[in-house]
């Protein structure tokens, strides 16, 4: 078990003390920033968040996705993940750590699959819930955040009766995809070694960014970290890069006022020619165009 703690630790294993007579956490309301920057972590239960305002990019494991207000979140206990405000704006959340089996232990069946959390994680799993898509879903983490926070009369049989409404909705919405690619677990090992470099993209991915430097981060060689990145991404550190600065600007593309040139500037692009490049490249569309269908 030390030895488990002790590699964990390296990925800035951040411990939660579950009641075992009520396996869920009291929520509380964080505001983040983009300074400083975020750390990686991972905990030993599932949790789920709630963006009650904000923008900006959640990491999880190798797979980073956009958010804005409404949108919920949804993590295994054993996933590396990391939230990051896009510049300049505050970004609110709440975040709740349980045990489901554990909490609707005697009120639901044990051997019910809709208790399993293993299936809700994987590289295709998509642990972003966006608010627009999955209205209901999302509607119902937020009423099971303020019930938890609020804590009215008999308070304890609704927020086991809401665990147990989203655990089947996250069943049916996203049922589990057994892909040869899924059953290759990624080496957590290899994501641990490459944690300083995702730390510091998540960090300052608006700001000049060098292979070098990050690989240096890991004290590893250029070469070694590239193909380490890559085993451990499936994706060049490079592209990795790029498409983490891409996902940046949809989010103040869509949520802002700005000017595609102060977008591009803000996300760590060089030029604007560069990034409607890279933009076009990746969503075969341009930027100004991808913001008016959005409207």
């Amino acid at each position: 078990m030390q030895n488990r703690s002790k590699a964990i630790l390296e990925g800035k294993f951040d411990p939660v003390f579950l009641d075992p007579e009520f396996p869920i956490t009291t929520p509380i309301l964080r505001a983040r920033r983009d300074d400083p920057p975020p750390k990686p972590h991972v905990h030993e239960c599932f949790e789920i968040g709630y963006c009650y305002e904000g923008s900006g990019v959640f990491i999880v494991e190798n797979k980073t996705f956009t958010y804005q207000g409404g949108d919920a979140i949804v993590v295994n206990h054993r996933e590396l993940h990391l939230a990051a405000s896009s510049p300049n704006i505050t970004s609110k959340w709440c975040f709740i750590n349980l045990d489901p089996a554990g909490l609707l232990a005697g009120f639901v069946p044990i051997e019910e699959r809709f208790l399993e959390t293993e299936t809700l994680s994987g590289r295709h799993f998509v642990n972003l819930i966006k608010g627009k898509k999955y209205p209901e879903l999302c509607s119902t983490v937020r009423e099971l955040m303020e019930d938890l926070m609020e804590k009215k009369e008999g308070y304890r049989s609704t927020v086991r009766a809401l665990v147990w409404l989203l655990m089947v909705r996250l069943h049916q919405f996203f049922p589990a995809q057994n892909t040869e690619e899924d059953e290759k677990p990624l080496s957590r090992k290899d994501l641990i070694r490459i944690r300083p470099a995702l730390e510091h993209i998540a960090g300052n991915y608006h700001k000049t960014v060098t292979i070098e430097k990050i690989a240096e981060l890991c004290h590893i060689s250029t070469p070694h970290f590239r193909r380490l990145f890559n085993a451990s991404t499936g994706i060049s550190p490079l592209e990795y890069l790029v498409q983490f600065r891409l996902k940046a600007a949809t989010v103040l593309l869509k949520n802002t006022k700005r000017s595609i040139l102060e977008i591009s500037l803000e996300t760590g692009f060089p030029t604007l020619s560069n990034f409607n490049r890279q933009f076009k490249r990746t969503y075969n569309i341009a930027p100004r165009k991808w913001r008016h269908e959005q409207k």
